[in-house]
């Protein structure tokens, strides 16, 4: 926490949480006024509960002086952040819109298709390099050098461990506007894109019926598939189709009921 320039408040000792920016109004019936403080040029150490709408001062109370090395440490640090995950959320979505802004522009839509594993290395460089571009458009100068210098630090995007056994199997990379990047290694054949050498033609019904059964599979890729190509393109032709639409989202809602919503997929290191 830091002391901040607020006008003289007579019920309350506004101090900023590191992390997030959050201005803590902390009751002065919990917390004396800090007399002799220097605002925003020194830290504090200290805990907050809040009840009945107001925030008291509970637990340890530290000056740790002024640092800057401390500042940036705590706005890096994930599980600062999450203290108040109201505002990391709109720093995640501002992410994902830039990112998803950047793939669209690379890759003309939300969903290229890759031959292996193996190339997956080198999609997410060319991405990183084009999303890292996009940023610097609109930014000042003075900030593009040190914004350079910590992109090199702290690539954007990275690739999980995978396994083995999805080395040789082509891939479908999708941007999920409300999580992230997703990577898909089970359906690239059953998916009629038009930019997809990878598809084999109808009669995949058994594989597409898994984008909406299986847990893995995010509903926003499910829903992506059916509603940008439609069942008579996947080959699911049938007298049901015209309920199956109309329930997809239902369908979703009780097959995924333990992710049908979505939670982003990436971390705000830093916002500034």
């Amino acid at each position: 926490m830091a002391k901040t320039k607020i006008p003289f408040n007579p019920k309350n000792e506004f101090l900023k949480h590191l992390a997030t920016d959050t201005l803590i109004p902390a009751t002065k019936k919990s917390i004396k006024r800090m007399l002799g403080f220097v605002e925003e040029r020194k830290i504090l150490l200290i805990g907050f509960i809040e009840w009945r709408g107001e925030w008291w001062f509970s637990g340890i109370f530290s000056d740790v002086g002024y640092s800057e090395k401390l500042i940036q440490k705590e706005k890096e640090s994930t599980e600062s952040k999450l203290i108040f995950p109201e505002k990391t959320a709109v720093k995640q979505k501002e992410l994902l819109d830039k990112q998803e802004m950047a793939f669209l522009e690379m890759n003309k839509k939300h969903i290229p298709f890759l031959s292996s594993r193996d190339n997956l290395q080198e999609f997410f460089q060319i991405f990183n390099d084009y999303y890292i571009r996009v940023l610097k458009r609109n930014m000042p100068a003075e900030k593009v050098e040190l914004f350079e210098k910590e992109a090199t630090k702290k690539p954007t995007l990275s690739i999980e461990r995978l396994k083995e056994d999805n080395q040789d199997n082509p891939v479908t990379v999708f941007f999920n506007p409300k999580a992230g990047v997703e990577l898909y290694f089970g359906f690239t054949r059953s998916i009629p894109d038009e930019d997809n050498p990878f598809y084999q033609g109808e009669n995949q019904t058994d594989e597409l019926l898994l984008l909406i059964h299986s847990q893995q599979v995010s509903p926003a890729f499910a829903n992506y598939v059916f509603t940008n190509y439609g069942l008579e393109k996947t080959g699911m032709n049938g007298e049901n189709n015209v309920f199956f639409m109309e329930n997809l989202d239902f369908l979703m809602r009780f097959h995924k009921r333990d992710r049908y919503f979505t939670n982003p997929a990436v971390t705000v290191l830093n916002d500034q």
